[in-house]
């Protein structure tokens, strides 16, 4: 089962969705959840081999409670789901390549796939582009495995049996975007199996700038969840720390000629305000709601 969490996109899911034509297997259910279904979503105009496999869910919005309100709607227990931003592009074989890898080894629970050009670190890519370069990689390497325990929320995928027999969700203390609840989601699962990367599960990632958080929001949660995931226990305190030394430095040297899609300014503010909470003892990931 594919599984979308969408916000105020209904152009690049519509085309996404529709995208998954090209698969060379295809998968048995596809899961939008949306926010609201008629301004995010709307009327599917789907290739019929994959209209009957879609369905469009209700439920509360944030990241982390739309992908909730896929998992506690999936009933094959038995198998994968996959979450899939609804900017990314996936090559033909990705969804038999992500069968075959469960397939051959059982004690993997969690799959990462590989992202071979990410928009999100750029003005963006454009979804011909993402296809050229999906189909270019025709050659697939052979099979590379890292058992690192994390994985990327673009495209991420768990065994359905863990997580429903584990009772394991995503937090929805991480609001809005969910900065780092892919880590925090993937570090739970990982305590049953391997949480896995692989090279043959491939694709691009759009990084299309609509419906995303603000600067100041962004910002905040890039300290206040990492350090809310130590306490947790979901984020060693090593890797907490580097994350968030490398995003906060990031910040500040790129503040004073910032990237025109990337509010800088915005996140600096919402760093220092996250540490300033943090040293008063007032951090909550949720504060950003009030923001």
């Amino acid at each position: 089962t594919i599984g979308v969490a969408t916000c105020g996109r209904k152009e690049v899911v519509n085309r996404m969705v529709a995208d998954i034509i090209r698969q060379s297997e295809l998968p048995d259910k596809i899961i939008l959840a949306p926010i609201d279904k008629d301004r995010d979503v709307g009327e599917l105009n789907l290739p019929e081999a994959i209209r009957g496999r879609v369905s469009v869910l209700d439920g509360p919005p944030g990241l982390t409670a739309q992908r909730n309100t896929i998992l506690k709607n999936v009933e094959n227990s038995s198998g994968i789901i996959l979450f899939l931003d609804d900017d990314f592009v996936m090559h033909k074989d990705y969804c038999k390549e992500l069968r075959s890898l469960y397939q051959k080894n059982n004690d993997v629970v969690g799959v990462a796939g590989y992202v071979i050009a990410d928009g999100i670190n750029s003005t963006g890519i454009e979804y011909d582009e993402a296809v050229s370069l999906v189909n270019e990689f025709s050659d697939l390497a052979s099979e590379r495995l890292k058992n690192n325990g994390t994985t990327n929320g673009c495209n991420m995928s768990f065994r359905l049996r863990v997580i429903q027999q584990s009772g394991v969700l995503f937090d929805e203390k991480l609001p809005l975007y969910g900065w780092f609840e892919d880590l925090d989601f993937s570090a739970q699962v990982a305590r049953f199996g391997k949480v896995v990367n692989t090279n043959r599960c491939v694709g691009v990632h759009l990084g299309h700038k609509s419906g995303r958080t603000s600067g100041v929001r962004l910002g905040y949660s890039q300290v206040v969840n990492p350090f809310y995931m130590w306490k947790k226990g979901t984020m060693p305190f090593a890797e907490m720390a580097v994350n968030v030394g490398r995003r906060v430095s990031a910040n500040l040297i790129r503040s004073t000629y910032p990237e025109p899609w990337i509010d800088r300014k915005g996140r600096v503010r919402g760093n220092f305000r996250a540490f300033l909470d943090i040293l008063t003892g007032n951090d909550d990931p949720q504060k950003i709601l009030k923001f």
